[in-house]
C-alpha cells in the first residue's frame, strides 16, 4: 500500500492506484476527491447502497464486466433488474446475482440450472436458496467442477482491475474458490451442506460425499440426523470426527466413544466445548490431563472444580478462577488464594459477586484492584469509596466506570491527576457539559 497523504493536489493516476490498493471504500476520501477519475467514481457508485435505483439500473447495463458484477451484488439494486442480470452473458455477473441475498427465490431456482459451475456454486451459498433447489444442487451441482478448477473462473480483466477486497466481498465464502486457496472446499456439495436451509433428507444424501469438507459440514449441521452423526463418527478423516464431537445434537453414547478416540485429539478438544457432552466423558478427559479445557464446558462436574481449586499448581487454580462456569463459592475461596495472579483472575471473572469484588478492590496486588474495578459486578458503593483512593490509577478506573454516580464524577473532574480528570469528563459526556450554565462552568473550571 502506498503511504501518501491525500490532498487537493493529488493527481488522478495516484488516486486510481490508491483506490486499487486500499479498496473501494465508499467512505474513503478518494470517493469525494475532485481529481478522482470518472471510471473509478463509477465503481464507487456501483458499490454504494445509497446510489439511486435508477442509477443502478443504468450501471446494470454498463459495458464493463466489473461494473455489472458489482451492481449485481449491490443490495439496493432493484429486484426487477436482477432477473435481467441473471441472464448476462458473463458468468461473473450471474454469479454476483446468485450470491446476492436480495435475489428472488425464483431467479435462484433458474440459476441453479446455469451452465457455469461457479454460478451454481453461488446459488448453493445463498442463505435464501430454498431446500428444494439445494436438494437438486446436491445431486448434479458439481458437474464440470474439476475442469473449471484448472482455470481461473473469473476473467483476467476482472482480476486485474479489482482489488482483492472487492473480489472477496463479491464472492463471500467463495473466496476459497480462488485457485491456490483451499480449492478442495470449492464444491457445490460443500456449499449445500453448509447452507442453513438444507434439509435432513438432503444432508443424508451428502453423508457419503467424496468431498471431505462436505462431510465435515454435514457433521456440523444442526439438521443432521443422529444416525448419520453416528456414521460420521467413524469417518476416516479427523476433521469430520471433530465436527461430530462439536455438534450439540450428537447422541451422548457417540460423544463417549469420541472421547476415547486416541487418534484424534481434536475430537477431544471439540468435545470439551460441546455443552451436550456427558458427565462421564468430561470426567474421563479430565483424568487424562485436559484440565484447563475441561473447565470451559458448562457440564463439567463440580468435583473437578473443587479438586483443581485446591491443586498445588497455581496455573490450575487460575484456570478455575477464569472459568465462566466456576461455582461462585469456589471463586470466593480463591479470592483469598496466596497467589496474587489467581486473585487477579478471580477479580476479572464476570461471575464473581460484588461482595468478593469489594474485598479484592483493597487487595495488596495492584492487578486485583484494577480488575475488580473493571468487573461489571462491581458495586456502586465500592466505586464511591474508591473515588478518594490515594492511588491515581484506581481513581482513573473509577472515573471510567459507567456505574460511577454523576456526583462522584463531577468531583473527579477536579482531581489532581489529569488522566482522572479526562476520564471523568469523557464519562459524563458532552451533553452533560452543555447543560451547565457558563457561569457555573467557569466555577467548576471546566475547559473545552
Amino acid at each position: 500500500m502506498i503511504e501518501v497523504k491525500i490532498d487537493i493536489q493529488t493527481p488522478p493516476e495516484q488516486l486510481r492506484q490508491l483506490a486499487m490498493e486500499q479498496g473501494y471504500d465508499i467512505r474513503s476520501p478518494i470517493a469525494q476527491h475532485p481529481n478522482t477519475p470518472p471510471d473509478v467514481l463509477i465503481i464507487f457508485e456501483a458499490l454504494n447502497p445509497q446510489t439511486p435505483p435508477e442509477q443502478l439500473c443504468q450501471l446494470a447495463q454498463h459495458q464493463g464486466l466489473e461494473i455489472r458484477s458489482i451492481a449485481a451484488q449491490n443490495p439496493s439494486t432493484p429486484l426487477d433488474v436482477l432477473p435481467y442480470l441473471a441472464n448476462d452473458r458473463e458468468a461473473e455477473v450471474r454469479y454476483a446475482v446468485a450470491v446476492n441475498r436480495h435475489t428472488p427465490s425464483s431467479v435462484l431456482g433458474e440459476l441453479a440450472n446455469d451452465r457455469a459451475w461457479i454460478v451454481r456454486f453461488g446459488v448453493a451459498q445463498n442463505p435464501n436458496t430454498c431446500g428444494e433447489v439445494l436438494a437438486r444442487l446436491a445431486i448434479d451441482g458439481d458437474r464440470d467442477r474439476d475442469a473449471v478448477l484448472n482455470i481461473n473462473p473469473f476473467s483476467s480483466q476482472l482480476i486485474s482491475f479489482l482489488p482483492h477486497k472487492i473480489i472477496s466481498e463479491m464472492r463471500k465464502c467463495a473466496v476459497d474458490y480462488i485457485p491456490g486457496k483451499n480449492a478442495e472446499r470449492a464444491s457445490v456439495q460443500y456449499a449445500v451442506a453448509a447452507n442453513p436451509n438444507t434439509s435432513a433428507d438432503t444432508l443424508a444424501e451428502l453423508v457419503g460425499s467424496w468431498d471431505v469438507s462436505c462431510r465435515t459440514a454435514v457433521a456440523a449441521h444442526p439438521n443432521t440426523r443422529s444416525n448419520l452423526l453416528a456414521r460420521l463418527a467413524d469417518d476416516k478423516d479427523e476433521k469430520v470426527r471433530e465436527a461430530v464431537a462439536g455438534n450439540q445434537n450428537t447422541p451422548s453414547e457417540i460423544l463417549v466413544k469420541l472421547a476415547a478416540d486416541k487418534t484424534c485429539l481434536v475430537c477431544q478438544v471439540a468435545l470439551l466445548f460441546n455443552p451436550s457432552a456427558p458427565f462421564e466423558s468430561l470426567c474421563q478427559l479430565y483424568k487424562e490431563g485436559a484440565t484447563e479445557l475441561s473447565l470451559r464446558n458448562p457440564n463439567t462436574p463440580i468435583e473437578v472444580f473443587m479438586e483443581l481449586s485446591a491443586h498445588q499448581d497455581p496455573k490450575n487454580r487460575s484456570a478455575v478462577a477464569l472459568s465462566p462456569y466456576a461455582p461462585i463459592e469456589i471463586l470466593a475461596k480463591l479470592a483469598d488464594d496466596p497467589d496474587a495472579f489467581v486473585r487477579a483472575d478471580v477479580a476479572s471473572n464476570p461471575k464473581t459477586t460484588s461482595h468478593v469484588l469489594d474485598r479484592l478492590s483493597d487487595d495488596k496486588h495492584h492487578p486485583s484492584r484494577i480488575n475488580s474495578l473493571q468487573n461489571p459486578n462491581i458495586a456502586v458503593n465500592t466505586l464511591v469509596r474508591l473515588s478518594t483512593d490515594k492511588d491515581p490509577v484506581v481513581r482513573y478506573w473509577v472515573a471510567k466506570n459507567f456505574k460511577t454516580p454523576i456526583d462522584v464524577l463531577a468531583k473527579l473532574i477536579f482531581d489532581e491527576s489529569d488522566s482522572v480528570c479526562d476520564a471523568a469528563r469523557s464519562n459524563l459526556g458532552q451533553d452533560f457539559y452543555c447543560k451547565i450554565p457558563n457561569k457555573k462552568r467557569d466555577e467548576m473550571r471546566l475547559f473545552y
